[in-house]
């Protein structure tokens, strides 16, 4: 909040927030009483629809687990974020109805918690195989625990992806230079800060575009079952 202030003191032609720890009700304020025009990233609001623009975390997680049944997975754990979190929360809804979709009513058994860091989805990993659960594929909330996740079976001695496939999301740098080199949903974070700056500008732009998707990115972490 006292960020923010200090923008718009200096008179910048307009702000954009990407919000961790802020809540709706509270952005929603924040983007009505602005003197300047504020874009909230990565966050969808229902006050000021045409002031965020956000990623589709839950189609992005759809396509991803289409992507793992199109290769024979059908029991897929889940390792999620630190909540509270909107983003966690779209992609693990899509993983939770996608897996009753395939008639997997025991989802509860599959998921653990992780915390976002690397060192999360190590211990998280390590968590579900102690469970002694059947399951093919983990697919993790972010990238840095899908890494985690993988250290985690590698020391186990369970190959990746041959024993389980591993998946993220938002196409982590690292993921692409690990090995086995990581499958993930890339977010394009680039493309809402374009808009964002097309909006506070005041140039023409598709506001029906204001909801982004990511994209799925394969690569070795994940095999046909």
């Amino acid at each position: 909040m006292n960020a923010i202030d200090f923008l718009v003191r200096m008179k910048c032609a307009g702000v954009m927030v990407y919000p961790r720890h802020m809540s709706s009700a509270q952005l929603e304020k924040i983007v009505a009483e602005s003197p300047v025009p504020v874009i909230v990233l990565n966050h969808k609001l229902t006050g000021h629809a045409d002031r965020a623009i956000f990623i589709d975390h839950y189609r992005g997680a759809e396509s991803m687990m289409d992507y793992l049944f199109s290769q024979g997975h059908k029991r897929i754990a889940y390792i999620r974020g630190k909540m509270p979190s909107p983003s966690n929360s779209a992609r693990q809804q899509a993983w939770q109805d996608k897996l009753i979709s395939q008639g997997q009513k025991d989802y509860e058994k599959l998921v653990t918690q992780g915390n976002w860091s690397m060192e999360s989805g190590y211990q998280a990993a390590r968590e579900l195989i102690s469970r002694q659960e059947t399951f093919t594929a983990i697919l993790a909330g972010n990238d840095d625990m899908a890494l985690g996740a993988i250290k985690a079976l590698k020391d186990l001695n369970l190959e990746v992806p041959e024993a389980i496939s591993v998946a993220g999301f938002d196409n982590a740098t690292t993921g692409h230079y690990f090995s086995p080199a990581l499958t993930t949903i890339d977010t394009p974070l680039d493309q809402m800060v374009k808009r964002a700056v097309e909006i506070i500008l005041d140039l023409p732009h598709d506001e029906s575009r204001n909801s982004l998707s990511g994209t799925l990115v394969i690569r070795e972490s994940v095999s046909r079952r």
